[in-house]
């Protein structure tokens, strides 16, 4: 009778045992289904975020034109004209970057028109600009400002032609001479730009020219104005299918036109090597390392490295960084000191929302440390610190508004320390 017992309960433990596994297989069927089919629609769902973000960055490029038919430049050049607006409203706590700060709203209207022409064997850029900044509390400083730039490479077989001039009239606030006056001396910077490279299988040869023309006003233009000049012959060598090592040698003299300063005129010779091109798989750019040689008449000649180099690295799709770098010798406008070495890195990113990249943010830090030799017993040193942080929206091509902050501080060991504080909102329109 137990015995009967047993096997009955054994039997009806199994039944439901076996019911609750069924039960169990069911269940897991059913959500092995429904995650399956989840997984699906998220996996088609970032599909289409991709395909949608292709599709925006595709509007945003400037794709080449087929190569251009002879005797049809100007039409292409007229057809490609667009005019545009720039327009920005500037909040500035420090306009003359003095210690004790000065604050003033600024509008800056500047009208403009530019061309960007390519073609397999053509590159024509052409913009100019002509604006005023309005200054609301210190009208007087009030002003007109101009910018131009025109940059021509083109290919002739073996051969490639390259002419670039730039010149802009602009204000410079007063601490860049080293006074203390509340004026904004203006200056014409001229700069002219010529190359020739011919091609030799895996070795080209460059051969080039630039000058750099700078016009000042008022008192101060008898000091600084200055002609540079610049001659270079250098040579490339392919390494790899997009990397080249390169070699340069550069002569330059520089020349003050009021001559009773010709005391700060200088000769210089520099040799650099470096690499350029595809440096890695996400790394694009130049370095150059060389040492330099600038001869001045009357003061201490500068003999040491030089280095250089501007980096581009694109993280993703949506994401650039740059990363530039300098240590040569400049021209000082300041009334003591006449040159100045400068060691300086910059760091900038660009990203776009992956949600919608028309949307942007922009990031950026830079330092220069400045190290003037020494005069009338004193070394100076200055460090300059900039960070910015902005945030836009390119609602079409022809549309784009921008919100952006900038914070900039020199500390120095003489008397020119100040921070500056920088809010815009800006928009620009093309037509």
């Amino acid at each position: 009778m137990k015995e009967r017992y047993f096997l009955s309960f054994l039997l009806i433990f199994l039944i439901s045992l076996g019911l609750d596994n069924a039960l169990a297989f069911t269940k897991n069927s059913r959500e092995r289904m429904i995650d399956l089919t989840l997984n699906e629609l998220q996996r088609k769902q970032r599909a289409f975020q991709d395909a949608f973000m292709e599709a925006q960055l595709f509007l945003e490029e400037e794709k080449p034109l087929p190569e251009i038919k002879e005797g049809e430049l100007w039409k292409k050049i007229l057809a490609n004209l667009n005019y545009y607006i720039d327009y920005s409203l500037e909040y500035n706590d420090n306009i003359y970057l003095f210690k004790d700060k000065t604050s003033d709203i600024i509008h800056r209207i500047f009208p403009g028109l530019r061309t960007n022409l390519r073609d397999p064997k053509l590159n024509l850029n052409f913009d100019f600009s002509f604006g005023t900044n309005v200054y609301s509390r210190y009208s007087r400083h009030t002003g007109y400002e101009s910018n131009f730039d025109f940059n021509l490479n083109r290919s002739l077989g073996y051969y490639n032609f390259m002419f670039h001039n730039s010149f802009e009239t602009t204000k410079l606030a007063p601490v860049r001479f080293g006074v203390t006056q509340e004026e904004f001396p203006r200056y014409l910077n001229d700069f002219f730009h010529l190359r020739l490279s011919r091609a030799f299988n895996r070795l080209n040869f460059n051969l080039g020219y630039w000058q750099s023309y700078w016009d000042y006003e008022s008192e101060y233009g008898s000091r600084n104005d200055n002609i540079q000049y610049n001659f270079y012959l250098g040579g490339d060598f392919r390494i790899a299918p997009k990397t080249f090592f390169l070699t340069e040698t550069q002569w330059g003299f520089t020349r003050y036109r009021n001559r009773a300063y010709s005391n700060r005129d200088s000769d210089s010779h520099e040799f650099n090597f470096g690499l350029k091109g595809l440096l890695t798989h996400k790394l694009t750019g130049i370095v150059k390392l060389g040492y330099r040689y600038q001869d001045y008449k009357t003061f201490s000649d500068y003999k040491d490295a030089v280095l250089s180099g501007a980096l581009d690295y694109q993280f993703s799709k949506l994401t650039q960084f740059n990363f530039n770098f300098e240590r040569t010798t400049h021209e000082s406008t300041y009334r003591e000191q006449d040159y100045y070495i400068n060691h300086e890195f910059s760091l900038s990113m660009v990203h776009r929302w992956a949600f919608n990249p028309r949307i942007y943010t922009k990031l950026n830090f830079d330092f220069s440390y400045q190290d003037f030799p020494k005069r009338f017993g004193i070394s100076r040193h200055d460090q300059l610190w900039g960070e910015s942080f902005g945030l836009g929206y390119k609602m079409h091509r022809w549309f784009t508004f921008e919100f952006s902050y900038a914070h900039k501080e020199r500390e120095s060991n003489v008397d020119y320390d100040y921070t500056n504080n920088i809010f815009i909102f800006r928009t620009y329109v093309l037509f």
